[in-house]
């Protein structure tokens, strides 16, 4: 439902009115807010009176493309390797978040709306984060199969404050960053094949055979990174960044200190946890801060040149370099380049 302009600019505005009272010389940023709230109202009043012409639009077009192919629209990059290591070219299959972006600041276009809602197969992480993404399927009335890899992930746990500095004050909900789980990765693998398999019976066994090849690929993962931290000289990594690993060090029984939670919005320098951080390296002797794929270096740049240890990248799989991408990069090769960074990380 359109809201009210008239009651969201005296909603927004109820504050700087109340400053000009004060202070008249207030009036000219009054204004200029009052410019901004406008044509951003009528901005979302174009977006949403356009998005059903949009729609007819783009379903018209799929179906005269082919109309017996399935397509399938995923939301980040854990999503859509799933999906592509089922389907390999048996769906027409596209990713929302373009390699290289943010997922924790990308905003969804009117394109990537249109996308989503003309799919027969939405998959995505779910989870609060992501709940806008819900809330936008629930109000249009969508009616195809959703697929949440957190609804469907055997193990889910609980966000950890133990081993984070700068934790969230409210009550912890679960972690969304369940593909980080080796089996849950295997289990996502195989829901995810006997969905497809239940709208496209034609291609079930191609669909199944494909997922068998893929968790087969991660149990040599698995058991590859078992030996290794078996066998390590150390058991613990300080994660000078968000810490979207608690699935992953949880399963092969690792320990962590980390700056921020996984989905932290906040994760700028401060000197306290610069301090922190460097105290636990120094009394741990700790060589190696790791910071995570595509984000700033700036935190464990910072802990590197106080104590002198070095720095390696480790991949959570969230997001995707645009190179890696055209590459074909996959789930099971970035998490090779993480064994890597173990073998120097433990030992």
């Amino acid at each position: 439902m359109l809201f009210d302009p008239y009651e969201y600019i005296l909603t927004e505005c109820e504050d700087r009115i109340d400053e000009i009272q004060v202070n008249p010389l207030a009036c000219r940023e009054f204004y200029s807010f009052l410019f901004s709230a406008i044509f951003i109202f009528v901005r979302k009043l174009i977006f949403l009176l356009l998005i059903p012409l949009f729609l007819f639009t783009s379903c018209e077009r799929k179906e005269v493309i082919d109309e017996d192919r399935i397509v399938i629209t995923a939301l980040d990059f854990p999503s859509y390797d799933i999906a592509r290591s089922v389907v390999k070219d048996k769906a027409d299959l596209v990713m929302i978040l373009p390699p290289g972006s943010s997922v924790h600041s990308y905003e969804l276009t009117s394109s990537d709306v249109i996308k989503i809602l003309s799919s027969d197969v939405f998959i995505f992480t779910g989870g609060e984060s992501q709940s806008y993404i819900s809330e936008l399927l629930k109000n249009n009335d969508f009616d195809a199969c959703v697929f949440s890899l957190l609804d469907n992930a055997p193990v889910k746990l609980k966000e950890e404050s133990e081993g984070i500095i700068n934790v969230h004050e409210e009550e912890a909900s679960y972690d969304e960053h369940v593909w980080t789980s080796l089996e849950n990765e295997k289990a996502l693998v195989s829901s995810f094949s006997s969905l497809l398999a239940s709208i496209d019976e034609d291609n079930a066994s191609f669909y199944a055979e494909n997922a068998r090849e893929y968790v087969s690929e991660i149990e040599k993962l698995e058991e590859e990174i078992r030996d290794l931290v078996s066998s390590s000289l150390r058991k613990e990594i300080v994660v000078a960044d968000r810490f979207p690993l608690l699935y992953f060090f949880t399963e092969f029984g690792l320990s962590w200190y980390a700056a921020y939670p996984g989905c932290a919005e906040e994760t700028e320098v401060n000197a306290k946890t610069v301090s922190l951080l460097i105290d636990i390296i120094r009394e741990r002797n700790i060589p190696f801060v790791v910071h995570m794929e595509l984000s700033s270096q700036l935190l464990s740049d910072a802990i590197s040149e106080e104590t002198g240890c070095s720095v390696l990248t480790f991949n959570s799989v969230h997001t995707i370099s645009k190179e890696d991408f055209e590459a074909g990069e996959t789930y099971i090769s970035l998490m090779r380049r993480n064994i890597e960074t173990l073998k120097e990380a433990l030992n």
